[in-house]
Parts: C-alpha cells; structure tokens; sequence
C-alpha cells in the first residue's frame, strides 16, 4: 500500500487527499505554523492536464489524450485508475459521456458518441489507491462537422467465455456529412490498453464481415489479458476513432472428449488403446510450447508429443482403473481442463484356466512353468 512521506508545513495546504482525520490531526499537532486542528485534506496526486485537443480546438476528431500520472514529493503510489467526463458546459452539470473507474483508459480516452459540429468540455482525473488528484482543467473543443463514429466492440453472444477462438462484433457503420459508405474496417488486438504491443492486426473489405472478427488461428494465449479495438474508414478515405478497447480474458483451451471417443468405458480383454489430444473441435497442440500429462492409476502409459498409448495390466476381476489428462506449458502452468475417465476391466487376469497367446516362447512351459495347458 502507498504510503504517505512526512510532510513539510509550508507545503501542507498544496496537495489534497482523503487522509483520515486522526493523521491530519497528528500532522498538523506536529507542525508550528498551523495551529487550527480542523479536518484538512491534501492532494497527493498533482492535477493532470488535457493534451489533446487544446483548449478551444475545433474540427476535432481523434483521441483524447492527458499528461502522465505524477505523485507529489511526498506519496509513492501507481496510476490505477481514472474518471473522465465530457459535458456540454463548462462547469460540468450536463455530462454526455463519462467513464469512472477506469483502469484502461489510464492516459488516453476515445469517445463514442459525440455529435459533429458540437462544442464539448472534457475533463480526467487520477486515482491511486484511493486517493484522487484534483480534476484537470476544462478543455474546449468542438468536433468535425462531418464525422464517422466511431463502432463500439463487444463479444459475441456464441462466444464462450474466455474461449480462445472468441468472436467479436462491432456496431454498424454510421457516418454524417460525408455522404459515403463503408469501405473497410481495422481491427487489432495487443496486450496493452495503449496498444503499445498489439499482437494482431487485420484490415476487412467483404461487405458481409464489415461487423464481425472471428478468431480462428492460435492468436490468444490461455490465462491471459487482451485489448481490442477497431475502427472504420469509408470509401473516401475517411476513418472514425477508435473503439473503445474492449478488455478480454481468456481462460484455458478446452480438450476436446477424446477419453471416451478412443477408449471404452468397459474392457474385457487385454489391450491397449492409442488416444490422440486434441483442443476446441480437432484443434492441435503446438508442441514447443504445451506438454500433455497423462495420469493412470494401473497400467502403462508412453506419451509422443500429443498422442499416448495406455497399455493395460494384468488384474483381478472387476477392476476400475482411473486415467487423467491435462496440458501445461513450459513452465508447468495448466493451461487446460482436465479429462477424466473410469475404466471398468472385467476378466482379464491370467490363471490357469485363462487361454493365452504366447508370442516370442517356444513353448507355454517357458512362459510360466508349472501351468496346466
């Protein structure tokens, strides 16, 4: 948790924080030059400043941006969060767009509903570890008066949750003052918020996909965070902003049912059953960076990259054996579900009335001496 540095008595009035009213107290009780004991608050965090668009920019369309998070001389603490407002007015009181507690948008901000040819006020604030900087100046823009808008993305409704292979969707394209049509749209995905690291890009011109992205190709890790954003361009060379970035979380890949479609549930003989491991309908495993495990509680098991063989065992009647399959990446992370199977074998251990094949023996007496065959 930030902490709070002793504070100097000719700066104690600059910043301001919520602080708990004993701390200010014991501050101001410790300090010559403040004598009253009423409950102040100080700013530990110092007010941030809009960059883009200056203040009364006009034909305005692109991102909002603000300056760096920046703690005062006497807290050490990290950009959590931020609160954004857009208002039709100066002093706040008619917000048309806002996003509070937002750990995405730290430094930057896309809006994305913003009329063409309006005036608007926009202002941040910083968060860290609960403490809020004052909010920054109010910034005048006015935006373009022809204008694309920006789509807003989101996970289709037959993706599953944290699916590896999710589906995307974005609103329609919309455009005022251009009189143009959709002509193509840029999606990317990255592992930051800022898009500093985008991992997958890809530009859409079939009409029919201008809404859609679906992730076929082994993109997206398991356990992991992604960013994505999209935008549009018409067919005359104009873009919107944007999306905002659409945070998602993958979970792990889904193995596909392979226990019970190579082995059966019951065995009556001895055998031994070879199962490929698959992933998300017949997807494979890259083998540089997964390993599969393979747990059995009776018999053998010989693993070859995503293939096992499970060799069963001589044992009494009516015998379950258990078989247990995951995937882990290089470090020994699960990065799958895991399978599980109970095998009944029934009937299978050699006695003296049991018939045998005797391979590789010139006779059954060299296979087991004593035997009665």
């Amino acid at each position: 948790m930030p902490y709070i540095k002793k504070i100097s008595p000719k700066k104690f009035i600059k910043y301001y924080a919520p602080i708990e009213q004993k701390t200010i107290e014991t501050l101001i009780s410790s300090s010559s030059s403040i004598t009253s004991t009423s409950k102040l608050t100080i700013y530990l965090i110092e007010k941030p400043k809009i960059l883009n668009p200056k203040n009364n920019e006009t034909d305005f369309l692109g991102q909002i941006q603000s300056s760096n998070f920046k703690p005062t001389d006497y807290f050490e603490g990290k950009h959590e969060k931020s609160d954004w407002e857009i208002a039709t007015d100066y002093y706040f009181n008619n917000i048309v767009e806002s996003s509070y507690d937002d750990t995405v948008n730290l430094t930057t901000y896309n809006p994305t509903s913003l009329e063409p040819g309006k005036t608007y006020y926009v202002r941040v604030r910083y968060i860290s570890d609960n403490h809020k900087s004052e909010w920054s100046d109010p910034v005048k823009f006015t935006t373009k008066s022809a204008y694309i808008f920006p789509p807003q993305v989101s996970i289709s409704s037959d993706t599953k949750p944290g699916s590896l292979y999710p589906k995307f969707v974005l609103t329609p394209f919309k455009q005022v003052g251009y009189d143009s049509k959709w002509a193509k749209t840029e999606w990317q995905i990255a592992t930051d918020s800022e898009f500093k690291n985008i991992i997958y890009e890809k530009s859409i011109t079939d009409p029919a996909l201008s809404t859609t992205l679906k992730i076929e190709e082994d993109i997206l890790s398991p356990k992991s965070t992604y960013y994505i954003r999209a935008r549009y361009q018409d067919n005359k060379g104009h873009y919107s902003n944007y999306s905002k970035p659409l945070e998602y979380n993958t979970d792990t890949y889904i193995l596909d049912d392979v226990l019970n479609k190579y082995i059966p549930d019951t065995v009556n003989e001895l055998s031994s059953y070879t199962v490929k491991v698959t992933h998300d309908n017949n997807k494979s495993f890259d083998t540089t960076k997964y390993k599969l495990n393979v747990n059995v509680d009776i018999g053998d098991v010989k693993i070859n990259g995503f293939e096992f063989t499970y060799n069963l065992p001589e044992v009494e009647k009516d015998t379950t054996s258990q078989i247990t399959v995951y995937v882990t990446d290089k470090s020994g992370n699960i990065v799958s579900n895991t399978l599980t199977k109970t095998i009944l074998i029934k009937n299978i251990k050699l006695t003296s009335d049991t018939a045998v094949v005797v391979n590789d023996f010139t006779s059954a007496s060299e296979y087991n001496d004593g035997w009665d065959i």
